[in-house]
């Protein structure tokens, strides 16, 4: 598994520079509209029409049934009345109408929204593209067909270095975010210790620019780390303790420190689980998902700050020799933990 990668190709383009045949899609807010260069005063007229019934939320006009170049989705702008968080599933529609269309290459014209004047309105929709477009294929074959949109390409009138540094940065955060939903969707048979191992030094090969040192069972034991192992006793798959470290920051720098649970499954152990939905415990490790995906975005992003994170996994099942309710461990601290 890579860095997960849902869409081939996100860009930042002028007007001028935008693909003349891709599917468009154009926020309808009625001051901005009017002012629009995009469209002569015949569509102008024709949308804002349709707009004036306030039920409506998009319109869909084909090429094949008018004089424009290409099919254009025109979608009410955001009520800024509603609640900030909201937005965040307002984008999310759009590109589930964008799927329902069966759309492969997509214009976005981000300017003609209001949403355009908030500085991470770029970071948020592109981070909305990538994680939108995400499907887990990995290990089923039933699984929902992967979306058809492959390139987004945000288009704006006049273009920025800021704006640029906004689309990379969603870009990864959305690719950081899928990397670590791809890993929690993974059956725990497939998902284990080792596995999960084994992918973030691939991750580290791949991205570059963070280091990882990955402690065995043995070395744990050296440092008197009995807490984590007692997760594992009975478990045949060796529990691991992954660090990551990542220097963008000042030499010499306190880190930011990152630590997430990596339980790949979570039977219960002895104190054994219901049975009902104990498929899902193979979700006990997102924690650790989430550190890894963080840390593949940051260094992908080569933000300015040093990052240090670590990741326990560990798988927990009833055994002979799994830890009982009442045991006492001895913690990597010397402190004594009842079980």
């Amino acid at each position: 598994m890579a860095f997960y990668k849902a869409l081939e190709n996100v860009e930042l383009k002028k007007y001028s520079e935008a693909s003349p045949s891709n599917f468009k899609v154009i926020f309808y807010s009625k001051g901005l509209f009017k002012s629009t260069k995009l469209f002569d005063k015949e569509i102008k007229a024709k949308v804002s029409t349709y707009f004036e019934d306030d039920s409506k939320s998009s319109l869909m006009i084909s090429k094949e049934f008018s004089h424009l170049d290409a099919d254009i989705l025109f979608v009410r702008d955001f009520d800024n009345k509603k609640s900030a968080y909201k937005r965040g599933g307002w984008l999310a529609s759009l590109f589930l109408a964008l799927d329902k269309y069966g759309v492969e290459s997509a214009n976005i014209y981000v300017d003609t929204t209001q949403q355009f004047k908030d500085k991470n309105f770029v970071f948020e929709l592109v981070k909305t593209a990538e994680k939108a477009t995400y499907r887990y294929t990995d290990t089923n074959p039933n699984t929902k067909k992967e979306t058809t949109l492959r390139n987004v390409e945000v288009c704006v009138e006049k273009s920025s270095a800021a704006l640029k540094r906004s689309v990379e940065l969603g870009l990864n955060v959305g690719r950081g975010a899928n990397t670590a939903r791809n890993l929690g969707n993974r059956p725990a048979n497939h998902a284990t210790p080792t596995y999960i191992a084994d992918q973030i030094k691939a991750l580290a090969k791949e991205i570059g620019g963070f280091k990882v040192k990955v402690l065995e069972e043995e070395d744990m034991e050296k440092l008197g780390m009995g807490s984590l192992l007692s997760v594992s006793r009975g478990s045949v798959e060796p529990a691991k303790l992954v660090t990551m470290e990542y220097q963008g920051g000042k030499k010499g720098g306190k880190p930011v420190v990152l630590v997430g649970k990596g339980v790949t499954f979570d039977t219960g152990g002895i104190s054994l689980k219901p049975g009902a939905k104990m498929d899902e415990m193979k979700w006990d490790m997102s924690g650790a998902g989430s550190v890894i995906g963080t840390m593949c975005a940051v260094a992908a992003s080569k933000i300015p700050v040093n990052l240090v994170c670590a990741v326990g996994l560990t798988e927990n099942m009833p055994a002979g020799n799994a830890t009982k309710p009442g045991d006492v461990v001895t913690s990597m601290s010397g402190q004594t933990i009842e079980i």
